[in-house]
C-alpha cells in the first residue's frame, strides 16, 4: 500500500474514530511513511519556481514523491504536484521579512498531498493554504504566529487537518472557507486566535471533532444557519459557543 492510499485509508476511519484510537491510527501510519526513502529538500530554490503566481510560495514541489526538509527554510513552498509527500522534520519554515508576508506551504490545485510534521510555520500571511486541494492531509504542524494559521480555500474538498497546533495568530488559527466540504478538522489545539476554528458560509458537510480552543477572541464560529451540515462534536471551549448546534 503507498503513502498516499495509507492516508485515504486514514481519512475513511476518521469517519468513524475519534479521540486516542485516532491518534494512534495517525502515528502509525506516519511512522510507516517515514520508513521509507524521500528525497531532502533545503529550499534553496533551486527547485522549479512556480512562476505563475508570485503571491504564493517561492519555491515549488513539481514532481510526486516523497521529500523531506533538510534545514531551516525563509521561503514558501509550493505542491503543485499530485501525489507528494512533505515531511518537514522538526524544521523551521519562517519568512524574515518585517510583518506578515508570503504563504508558508501551498497545495495549489492538486490531490493526494500530505504535510506532516513535527515543524514549525510561522510570520506569513497563511501559514498553509489549502487552494482547490482534494483528499489532502496536514498533521502535526505547529502554525503559529501567522495571520492565518491554516486555511482551506474555496473549492478545497475532502481534506484532513489533524493535530496541529495553531495559536497566536491575528485572524483564524484554522479556517474552513467558503465553498469547501467534507473536511476534517479533528483533535487541533487553538488558542489566542482572533478565531479559533472557523467555517464560512457554503462551507459544508465538514467535520470538526475533538479540537481543544481556548483564549481566542471567538473560539468556534460556523457561518451558515444551524450550523447547516456540518458536524461539531466533542470540542472543548473556554467560552460559551455561538450557536447551539456546535458543541
Amino acid at each position: 500500500m503507498t503513502i498516499f492510499a495509507e492516508i485515504l485509508l486514514l481519512q475513511k476511519m476518521m469517519k468513524q474514530l475519534t479521540g486516542l484510537i485516532t491518534l494512534i491510527c495517525a502515528l502509525l501510519i506516519l511512522r510507516m511513511a517515514d520508513a521509507k526513502v524521500a528525497t531532502p529538500l533545503n529550499c534553496d530554490c533551486k527547485i522549479k519556481p512556480f512562476a505563475q503566481d508570485k503571491l504564493i510560495g517561492d519555491c515549488s514541489i513539481t514532481a510526486p514523491g516523497q521529500y523531506e526538509l533538510s534545514a531551516d527554510c525563509s521561503t514558501g513552498i509550493t505542491i503543485s504536484a499530485s501525489h507528494v509527500y512533505l515531511n518537514l522534520k522538526s524544521h523551521v519554515i519562517k519568512n524574515d521579512s518585517h510583518g506578515h508576508a508570503g504563504r508558508g506551504i501551498v497545495v495549489y490545485k492538486v490531490s493526494n498531498v500530505a504535510i506532516v510534521g513535527p515543524g514549525k510555520i510561522t510570520n506569513f500571511i497563511e501559514g498553509v493554504l489549502l487552494d482547490t486541494a482534494t483528499n489532502s492531509s496536514v498533521i502535526g504542524l505547529d502554525s503559529s504566529d501567522n495571520e492565518q494559521g491554516i486555511r482551506v480555500y474555496v473549492n478545497s474538498a475532502n481534506n484532513l487537518l489533524l493535530a496541529n497546533q495553531t495559536d497566536s495568530n491575528t485572524s483564524n488559527g484554522i479556517v474552513l472557507g467558503e465553498g469547501s466540504k467534507r473536511n476534517q478538522v479533528f483533535l487541533n489545539s487553538t488558542a489566542s486566535n482572533g478565531v479559533g476554528i472557523s467555517v464560512k458560509a457554503t462551507s459544508t458537510d465538514n467535520q470538526i471533532i475533538a479540537n481543544v480552543t481556548s483564549d481566542n477572541s471567538h473560539n468556534l464560529e460556523d457561518g451558515n444557519p444551524n450550523c447547516d451540515h456540518n458536524k461539531w462534536l466533542g470540542n472543548q471551549s473556554n467560552k460559551v459557543n455561538s450557536k447551539s448546534c456546535i458543541h
